[in-house]
């Protein structure tokens, strides 16, 4: 619902969410697309932490503070494992065929990459899934711990439901919206910070809040 709130002030383009300002709690759990009651325990505890406005409209402040508990809780690791492709061509192809068949998106640097946001180049694809466990019987991958650089890295998203219908598509591939992408890579230890910073100072700079 966060995302919700702050897509009015995303480009369109860097992630997928109704771009509007919500006077009720109504409003909001329809845009988001979560029950009345979900909706209502969420704007209740911004409330009470203080990161709404008191008006006519649901409208954040202290988004610095706000942020920065928010990428906190994406600080813990979250499970992976490095995988390849059982057949061959390129890896956008194979992707393709992958996202037709099955749930999931590009995250990370290949995202910010995607979305012409990216600043580090050289880390793996990362791939999140729904369920890792589900995931890894997929017939089109096999786990691969061979190699130092693997292919493509699997993870588990996780807040799914936040990551997917956040995702945008690019050439028919699916990709982790812009604010998932600040949030996953401000704890990636591959230079994670460095592209996060790069968001708080570019795209994302005003949205989230100063010195975050």
């Amino acid at each position: 619902m966060l995302k919700v709130l702050l897509a009015p002030d995303i480009p369109v383009g860097l992630l997928t969410a109704p771009r509007a300002s919500y006077r009720t709690i109504t409003e909001l759990a329809a845009a988001a697309d979560v029950s009345p009651m979900t909706a209502s325990r969420f704007v209740s505890s911004l409330r009470d932490e203080g990161f709404l406005e008191a008006g006519r409209t649901l409208r954040l402040v202290r988004k610095a503070e706000l942020s920065r508990r928010w990428k906190a809780q994406y600080a813990s690791s979250t499970p992976e494992v490095p995988v390849r492709f059982l057949l061959s061509g390129s890896i956008e192809s194979r992707l393709g065929r992958l996202f037709g068949e099955h749930e999931a998106c590009l995250g990370l640097f290949e995202a910010a990459a995607k979305l012409r946001v990216g600043h580090v180049q050289g880390v793996p694809p990362y791939l999140y899934v729904r369920n890792l466990e589900n995931a890894l019987r997929w017939k089109q991958l096999v786990p691969d711990e061979s190699i130092a650089q693997p292919a493509l890295i699997m993870r588990q998203a996780l807040a799914p439901e936040s990551l997917f219908r956040g995702r945008e598509q690019r050439d028919g591939l699916f990709i982790a919206d812009v604010i998932q992408i600040w949030l996953d890579s401000a704890s990636h230890p591959s230079r994670g910070q460095e592209q996060s910073r790069y968001l708080e100072s570019t795209v994302l700079k005003g949205v989230i809040g100063e010195s975050v």
